[in-house]
């Protein structure tokens, strides 16, 4: 099972050392990025970056670890206690809607808020996190501060008045969390593949994965916009700019709508796709004028927003402009080869 599109993206890679070095054509390359396609490549091989994809591996294997528990003991730690919000805790998968019509999404979740590691909120989590929640809030503590960086780039080349960093501190109440991924093995019968076309509710998302099948709704040659493939890349992880960047800069950076499908053949159809991702969100009190005109805080747009990924059916004229940024389209599709 895959999509008909076999289009690449072609995508900037962009030298995080050389962005923390303010180097200016890693900044102009990322401003760049940011405005056209709200989405990029961040190099972290330089050696004072890679501390972070060793990081990465053993936090994949930690999850692992937890996925393989019986359903029954990681529903103990739904997200579904933690509402409206749902930022910390297991999500199963197929409780969403999914990219391709009549299915349901294929993935599992474990999120673990900033709120309970650099803040005051409790933390219940299986015994694996637990036991390695030093490594945990070192991961979170690093990306969180080398976002902090982009920011304050993107700050001073749009010439904000405020730096964008000061309303994401990490030991402030926010939606910011990390979450690691499971997508279940594609095959031509999964009633669950995938994840649903959405934009992201949040400022800056960061993921780490080795696995295929990301697309983002992308300018085309053509000058219209075309769903293309983001492979993975060694080395680096993916950045996409969301809802809440796009807001408080104005309008003037991208957030692309994007979604989880098979990869075009050939691919490992039989085996499961992990990713580990960092969410940077606003603090909760941050406000921002959202794409209907409303001035909303950031925690009302993200509960508001994350509500949708728990519909069971979604209407395009009621949820399109929440969820995919594009009124009337969800973006789901029935194209299956």
């Amino acid at each position: 099972m895959a999509t008909s599109t076999t289009r690449q993206a072609e995508l900037n890679s962009i030298s995080l050392a050389g962005l923390l070095e303010g180097n200016i054509d890693a900044v102009n390359e990322l401003v760049s990025a940011c405005k056209v396609n709200g989405f990029f490549y961040l190099d972290f091989r330089d050696v004072s970056t890679s501390k972070t994809l060793k990081e990465v591996d053993e936090l994949i294997d930690i999850g692992n670890s937890v996925f393989k528990l019986p359903l029954e003991e990681k529903e103990e730690y739904s997200t579904e206690k933690h509402l409206p919000s749902r930022l910390q805790g297991y999500k199963r998968a197929g409780c969403s809607v999914g990219p391709f019509a009549e299915k349901k999404d294929g993935y599992e979740s474990f999120s673990i808020h900033n709120n309970g590691v650099f803040g005051q909120d409790s933390l219940q989590l299986p015994q694996s996190f637990q036991e390695n929640l030093p490594l945990v809030k070192a991961f979170m503590s690093e990306v969180h501060d080398y976002t902090d960086c982009i920011l304050s780039i993107l700050s001073k080349a749009l010439g904000l008045p405020d730096d964008l960093k000061d309303c994401h501190r990490k030991d402030k109440p926010s939606s910011a969390n990390m979450a690691l991924l499971k997508y279940l093995p594609w095959s031509s019968d999964s009633e669950k593949v995938g994840n649903m076309a959405h934009t992201d509710m949040g400022t800056l998302t960061v993921v780490f994965t080795k696995s295929e099948g990301l697309q983002a709704l992308l300018p085309g040659p053509s000058g219209t916009d075309e769903w293309s493939y983001i492979p993975p890349r060694p080395g680096h992880a993916i950045v996409n700019v969301g809802d809440s960047l796009r807001f408080l800069s104005k309008g003037t950076l991208a957030s692309s709508l994007h979604r989880v499908v098979p990869p075009p053949l050939p691919h490992s159809p039989g085996q499961d796709k992990f990713s580990c991702i960092y969410f940077l969100r606003p603090e909760f009190d941050a406000k921002f004028t959202d794409n209907a005109g409303r001035q909303i805080n950031s925690v009302e747009w993200h509960n508001q927003k994350y509500s949708l990924f728990r519909e069971a059916s979604l209407d395009p004229k009621q949820h399109g402009a929440m969820l995919t940024g594009r009124r009337g389209y969800l973006g789901a599709t029935g194209q299956i080869v």
